[in-house]
């Protein structure tokens, strides 16, 4: 069988950052005040618990390294952006912006009614959006007889093993050289940079496995999803053996 293998990434590396829930929650404590200070507070954290949500889902399809992504992107890039995705709401989205923005530039307040009907917009966005926080794809069409993870309390070790099945056409993304390594069947390989793609493009290669609701073969880390995929191309060029093991300490 053909698997695919995915990696969480996270945002922000080991950083510490605020959440999208944590600012809807201090926009829902704001709102209890409703005068025009806590409204400006809430107009804002509004904002930022969508658009924190919005910078997770666009790092997991790796967005930030297109040719034509903006260095500093506008709320407008974002939009564009995550509307490839279809999440229902995203309109609502656009219109919550709109206010935060009509204030920011214009000194217009809402009104405390539409305050709190935007947080309600807000939270049912966050909700449905949720399912869309997934592990970035790291390799497409991986030939496998059995794969999958352990964990040993004793050792306090996870493990991860595959054993390669018949040779097939397997794709690679690197994140480390930010490129894309296709390996054909025959052990040639082509690479093509992040960079390359404009930022459709990265969104439409990865669309589909990025939304497959099918069971997620999930790597601890990509360090070793890298050598997975090396041991694959070793195995491959007749270098090594079929299988594949690497464990993780966990705490």
């Amino acid at each position: 069988m053909s698997i695919n293998v995915y990696v969480w990434r996270k945002l922000g590396g080991s950083k510490s950052l605020i959440s999208p829930n944590e600012f809807l929650k201090w926009a829902k404590q704001d709102i209890k005040g409703g005068n025009p200070k806590n409204i400006a507070n809430d107009l804002s954290n509004t904002k930022r618990a969508i658009h924190a949500r919005i910078d997770e889902i666009l790092y997991a399809l790796r967005i930030q390294y297109a040719s034509d992504w903006p260095k500093s992107p506008q709320t407008s890039d974002k939009l564009k952006a995550i509307k490839q995705l279809k999440i229902p709401g995203t309109s609502n989205i656009d219109l919550i912006t709109k206010r935060r923005n009509d204030f920011e530039h214009c000194y217009l307040l809402p009104s405390l009614k539409q305050m709190r009907a935007d947080v309600e917009t807000t939270d049912m966005w966050l909700d449905k959006s949720k399912s869309y926080l997934k592990p970035s794809v790291v390799l497409i069409g991986l030939p496998v007889m059995r794969i999958g993870c352990g964990a040993s309390a004793k050792t306090k070790k996870s493990t991860f093993n595959a054993k390669f099945a018949k040779p097939d056409k397997v794709e690679f993304y690197w994140d480390a050289k930010r490129e894309i390594v296709t390996l054909s069947k025959s052990g040639a390989t082509s690479r093509k940079n992040y960079h390359d793609y404009s930022w459709k493009d990265l969104i439409r290669i990865q669309k589909k496995s990025f939304l497959s609701n099918d069971t997620k073969q999930i790597a601890p880390s990509i360090p070793i999803a890298t050598r997975l995929y090396k041991a694959y191309e070793g195995w491959l060029l007749g270098n090594r053996g079929p299988s594949f093991t690497a464990s993780k300490k966990f705490s």
